[in-house]
């Protein structure tokens, strides 16, 4: 008899980039605190933040959601796969994050 039971194994880190534009309303405080939120929740995802680079606020070539200018961030992280997708729905559904990018890097990057 075969146990039906499956054993979830352990899968290797990928690098990832992750670009944020966050809200000019938040201002630099709120935009520090947001981005406390998403190192809670690499963290918490079993992911590895590598570095981070607050540019701070710049104007943007175009409106986004009647924006004219924004915060941005970019990440260097390690993280579980399986886990991007967590990260999206929560990008998706925070109104201070106006866009966001987030790509799968080579490993030497």
């Amino acid at each position: 008899m075969t146990d039906d039971t499956t054993l979830v194994e352990e899968t290797d880190l990928q690098n990832y980039e992750i670009m944020l534009l966050l809200s000019p309303e938040i201002g630099e405080e709120g935009a520090k605190k947001e981005l406390d939120d998403i190192h809670g929740l690499i963290s918490s995802s079993g992911g590895k933040l590598k570095n981070e680079d607050f540019v701070g606020l710049k104007d943007l070539a175009y409106t986004v959601k009647k924006h004219d200018r924004g915060f941005y961030v970019v990440l260097n992280l390690e993280l579980p796969p399986e886990k991007t997708s967590e990260f999206e729905k929560t990008f998706n559904i925070n109104n201070a994050i106006l866009r966001y990018l987030l790509l799968k890097v080579a490993a030497n990057y």
